[in-house]
């Protein structure tokens, strides 16, 4: 009654699971002469490919006669220098190849990509063996420009510090300065060492310091501001290896640069601080003791001032005050602030005596915490809270209040504040005195309609196919692509109200899409023709989703087939349903049986079955009788 059709090629096992009722799981997994990546790394290491599935990972990385799956969440880089992978490779939904060399394969059709492929500037024709030609449509490679105020827009903005004055920005991987005085921004063009995804950053008054793991080890750099060059930190003395230890804190106070771990070494775990000597690279360790026990495995932020360090973890900040080569640990006591409610620091930065935070969630206030020291020479944090009054001026004089949501970073002079504000991509400004915001740089629709390279992208997720349009999930935007001409617009949409939309899919005329609102996953569908939203209105089964999560979404063109995980007591599993679209009539299928799949990756209708794709297996869900149950299950593993 039921059928097996050969999805991947024979280094899969195919396996036929029975959840009943109508519903046929069919989990396809790896065998065991397939390395799957586990970790980000390089592909000829065997960190890369640890335990998976409970086992063992013999050979990969040294024997690239084996076939090689780059695994969801996982960046593999390949060079290329051991030679030609002679098995096979495919990059899996969510997994990312960077080609950094000239690499190659020994056989045609050996290569599959349904993920990233990066070749930065490399041409990769080479590995291009699934007879695909890739081209682009439509997006712009550099989505961020230098300009002045509103010229200037902000890729991915993270950290910003002070020096001098102006605000050094991290984009990304570039780094931006930007002019508060003249709102001038510019993109630093760097040269010199490698490095990836900047960690920790600081400086020392001169040149910026950062941290950044590459090749599986946390390495410290420098960036010569004045030319761009970027060198990794030598060091000498001291123990300054960063193998098995996580750098939890990194700031200089112009002379020194300190650095905070944590260990997790057999034997040697917890934190330790260490002073690099900048001018001639000479490494220090203090002996760390702590007064009640503590030990700081993770820190938000970390600051110098005085002989102390201070350390922002959670609700809490520290400090470490150092002491010829002795670093003693201890809670600062705040008042001002009530911690206990809730209250758990992020971002900070300080000038002067005082230190200024910001909180870990969405509209969290921010403090300023000035460091009194007492009769007995004990700090105290005296914490006042930063209120920024949104005015007129707030968003270069347009009168558009901008909200300030989510904090990237924090920098500051002593007269005023500067905010990162990653949940617009924007740099602000609050005057310490009056407490007034105005933004400096960044655009706040970062995005531009246009042809090919003229239109511009903030941050592209889901995409489906309407005839020969294709219309892109770009955040809380719809966009339209030509895929003839490469027009890129916006939808305008109007009707119901809706938050981030999690699963899309189309019946070939009109969007159908999941979102999360009011507590509930809500189904939607936007009219392509006029851009208006309404909520699905359905009848008979059930299609209520208090207690269920949607995990999958598709359509045939007549039916809008959805796919809930239900946590209610005594309902848990996965449930299966099809709506009618011109009628809404909801049917719901009877699943029974061992498997069940909590998430999907995606979810697609071809002919009877539904497949969805889940961690590192595909599934089939087979649909005949809503209420007919498999009488048998089978295992077979495909020849073709």
């Amino acid at each position: 009654m039921f059928k097996i059709n050969k999805i991947l090629k024979p280094r899969f096992l195919l396996v036929l699971l029975v959840l009943g009722g109508g519903a046929l799981f069919t989990v396809l997994q790896a065998t065991s002469n397939q390395c799957v990546s586990t970790a980000n790394g390089d592909l000829t290491e065997q960190t890369t490919f640890g335990t998976y599935q409970g086992s063992a990972q013999a050979g990969c990385g040294s024997d690239l006669t084996l076939d090689y799956l780059i695994n969801s969440g996982t960046t593999v880089n390949w060079d290329g220098s051991s030679g030609p992978l002679q098995g096979e490779m495919e990059i899996e939904s969510g997994g990312t190849l960077r080609v950094e060399g000239d690499v190659s394969l020994n056989s045609a059709s050996s290569f599959q990509n349904s993920g990233t492929l990066d070749s930065g500037s490399y041409n990769y024709t080479a590995i291009r063996n699934d007879n695909t030609e890739i081209t682009t449509i439509a997006g712009r490679l550099e989505n961020y420009a230098d300009g002045i105020g509103e010229e200037g827009e902000f890729s991915y903005l993270n950290q910003i510090i002070r020096i001098g004055t102006n605000i050094y920005v991290i984009d990304g991987l570039r780094i931006r300065v930007l002019n508060p005085a003249t709102g001038a921004l510019s993109t630093i063009q760097t040269s010199g060492e490698s490095f990836d995804w900047i960690e920790r950053l600081t400086t020392d008054g001169t040149d910026i310091y950062f941290t950044s793991y590459v090749s599986n080890v946390h390495k410290l750099f420098k960036l010569s501001v004045a030319d761009g060059v970027v060198s990794e930190l030598q060091t000498s003395g001291g123990d300054n290896s960063s193998s098995s230890s996580n750098i939890i804190g990194l700031v200089a106070d112009g002379t020194g640069l300190f650095v905070a771990r944590y260990s997790y070494g057999s034997g040697t775990s917890g934190m330790q601080v260490s002073r690099i000597a900048l001018q001639t690279g000479t490494v220090t360790s203090y002996t760390t003791t702590t007064t009640g026990g503590e030990s700081l495995s993770y820190m938000s932020g970390m600051e110098k001032i005085g002989d102390s360090l201070f350390a922002s973890s959670s609700s809490s900040i520290y400090e470490i005050e150092l002491s010829g080569t002795s670093a003693t640990v201890s809670k600062l006591s705040l008042s001002g602030i009530d911690t206990s409610t809730g209250v758990y620091f992020d971002k900070m930065t300080s000038s002067g005596n005082s230190l200024y935070l910001s909180g870990n969630s969405p509209n969290s206030p921010m403090y300023r915490v000035n460091l009194v020291e007492g009769d007995n020479s004990t700090t105290t944090g005296e914490a006042t809270a930063i209120e920024p009054s949104f005015t007129a001026a707030s968003y270069y004089n347009t009168g558009t209040e901008v909200t300030l949501s989510y904090v990237g970073s924090l920098a500051s002079d002593g007269t005023a504040l500067y905010v990162a504000d990653g949940s617009h991509n924007l740099i602000r400004k609050i005057d310490l005195t009056t407490s007034n915001i105005s933004t400096l740089a960044g655009k706040l629709e970062n995005y531009a309609d246009g042809t090919g390279e003229n239109g511009e992208f903030h941050h592209p997720d889901k995409m489906v196919r309407v005839g020969t349009n294709m219309y892109v999930i770009d955040d809380y935007r719809i966009r339209k692509v030509d895929s003839a001409t490469g027009a890129v617009s916006t939808l305008q949409t109007s009707g119901a109200s809706y938050s981030y939309i999690e699963r899309l899919t189309t019946d070939g005329t009109d969007l159908y899409f999941t979102s999360y609102v009011s507590n509930v996953n809500k189904l939607f569908k936007l009219s392509v023709a006029d851009g208006v939203v309404s909520e699905l209105q359905t009848s008979g089964g059930d299609n209520s989703s208090s207690s269920s999560n949607i995990i999958g979404l598709a359509s045939d063109g007549t039916g809008l087939f959805v796919a809930r995980y239900s946590y209610g007591s005594g309902s848990s599993g996965t449930q299966v349903s099809r709506i009618a679209l011109q009628t809404g009539t909801l049917t719901s299928y009877t699943t029974t049986g061992g498997e069940s799949l909590s998430y999907m990756s995606g979810m697609e209708k071809i002919g009877d079955s539904l497949f969805a794709s889940s961690s590192n297996s595909i599934y089939e869900i087979e649909l005949t009788d809503n209420t007919t149950s498999p009488e048998n299950w089978t295992e077979r593993t495909s020849n073709t």
